[in-house]
């Protein structure tokens, strides 16, 4: 085998042997088998403080013998260190702020549409008493122009002006009361004011109802009783009161019903006592041997025979004398009740058969009155 020869500068270099293993050196520094440097070679502190790169173009072949390491990954260098805790705990407060502040938006938005919902119910009911107000604001005027002309009714006469200024203003409520019945029923309720609604029909209802007693009585005063009067205005007045301002306005529209009940009573008892003189002439004409009664006297008490032991003598026309009065007595009294005022049941009756006056204690009886007193007289007759 022949010995390798290295060139120095275009010239053969004498093959060297290495002074720790003997192996042939041929150039280079080093030893190739175990890298000891050559005899009399600079050090390398030597070299780089001379700043002179002592490695030739001849040594390439030497590092081709020492090949480096191959590189290695950025990412195997070292292991990757775990991240601090305290960059992964923003994110985790970041998210549980985003979701309380989520949570507060959609309480936010929920008591919004809270509001909202009350907001609009408050405003229809609002919008609902309007209208209802509205709609009783003509049946509360024709009760306050039909208890003005009840209050001022007087007298005996049933078709008197006052009298028919109260027909006409009763006929003007009750198409009011009409018409405030359909418009009323006409509009949307909501349940909220569900109960207004209800008030508000009641009160209606109870309108006409009244006012239906209220004309029966105007047109026929002497045969139709006002028994029914004061409760129906005491039950209009009421649901009135029940229903509030909002049907019933903020003062008293319903009076008068006393004076109607009064002026009623007086032209039936006027009538009534009418036609009892009337029959009172009659008798006196067709009566032989009677006691003829002066019918401007007050009236007197006497002493006569009872022929029934029940209810006396008939002294015809629905007129009955009681024991120990006579039919001229009981006609004086008679006469004397229905010449007093209506709500008068006490009377002074004279007697023509004693020239004596004498008290008389008249009550409802039946279809008729009883008068009672003097010296134990007592008479009965029909109204």
């Amino acid at each position: 085998m022949s010995t390798p020869q290295t060139t120095t500068n275009g010239q053969l270099a004498d093959p060297t042997a290495c002074p720790n293993c003997g192996e042939l050196i041929a150039g280079g520094r080093f030893c190739p088998e175990c890298g000891h440097p050559q005899a009399g070679e600079p050090d390398s502190a030597s070299v780089e403080s001379d700043g002179i790169d002592a490695v030739t173009a001849s040594e390439a072949p030497t590092a081709v013998h020492e090949p480096a390491p191959p590189p290695v990954a950025a990412e195997s260098a070292a292991p990757a260190e775990p991240a601090p805790l305290g960059p992964m705990r923003a994110p985790r407060r970041g998210l549980i702020f985003a979701a309380i502040a989520a949570v507060v938006l959609i309480a936010a938005a929920v008591a919004a549409v809270l509001l909202a919902g009350r907001s609009d119910r408050g405003d229809n009911v609002t919008a609902y008493k309007q209208q209802v107000a509205a709609k009783f604001g003509p049946v509360l005027g024709a009760n306050r122009q039909v208890s003005d002309t009840l209050a001022k009714l007087r007298g005996t006469k049933a078709r008197s002006a006052r009298a028919a200024d109260a027909r006409v203003a009763v006929r003007h409520a009750q198409q009011a009361v009409t018409l405030a019945t359909g418009a009323v029923g006409a509009l949307n309720a909501s349940a909220a004011s569900d109960q207004l609604a209800r008030d508000a029909r009641q009160a209606l209802d109870r309108e006409s109802a009244y006012y239906a007693e209220v004309a029966r009585v105007l047109h026929r005063p002497a045969s139709t009783s006002t028994g029914n009067l004061s409760d129906l205005a005491a039950n209009l007045t009421s649901a009135l009161s029940v229903a509030g301002p909002t049907v019933a306005g903020k003062e008293p529209t319903v009076w008068g019903t006393d004076r109607l009940v009064a002026w009623a009573r007086t032209i039936r008892v006027r009538t009534q006592r009418a036609k009892a003189a009337r029959r009172d002439r009659k008798r006196n004409r067709t009566t032989s041997g009677g006691t003829a009664t002066n019918t401007n006297s007050t009236s007197g008490s006497g002493i006569a025979p009872a022929s029934s032991p029940s209810r006396g003598s008939s002294c015809g026309g629905g007129l009955f004398a009681g024991p120990n009065t006579s039919c001229a007595f009981a006609g004086n009294v008679r006469r004397a009740w229905f010449d007093a005022p209506g709500a008068t049941n006490t009377v002074r009756v004279f007697s023509p058969v004693t020239s004596q006056t004498y008290t008389m204690n008249c009550s409802p009886s039946g279809g008729g009155v009883t008068c009672s007193g003097g010296n134990n007289a007592s008479v009965s007759f029909d109204v």
